[in-house]
């Protein structure tokens, strides 16, 4: 099936920060007890990783395995804010992992 390919929005919140800073954070909130801004960033930053992930998704194999570092990272990126998740919030947990699940399978055991 053919599928329009869209690179992610360069204006997006998290590409104005450097990305290992929203780690820090996304925590900060959770720890301050702001708990509503610490989802609302981990959520945007999950739309972030979800919409490069797609992006990724999409290409052929060959494609796929040239920029799998890049698609890799995302997955870390992804599996670091479900750490953060598990830890601060657990009534966000399952939603969260079940999203990071989602954007996951494409890419099945990390070879893309």
């Amino acid at each position: 099936r053919a599928r329009a390919l869209r690179a992610p929005k360069a204006d997006h919140p998290c590409r104005k920060t450097n990305t290992y800073f929203v780690f820090g954070i996304i925590d900060s909130y959770y720890k301050a007890g702001a708990t509503d801004k610490a989802r609302e960033l981990t959520n945007a930053f999950a739309d972030h990783l979800d919409a490069e992930l797609d992006y990724f998704s999409a290409f052929d194999r060959e494609d796929r395995k040239r920029a799998a570092n890049e698609w890799r990272t995302n997955l870390q990126f992804y599996q670091m804010l479900l750490q953060n998740v598990q830890v601060h919030d657990q009534d966000s947990v399952q939603e969260f992992y079940q999203r990071f699940q989602l954007a996951a399978q494409p890419f099945g055991n990390g070879r893309g």
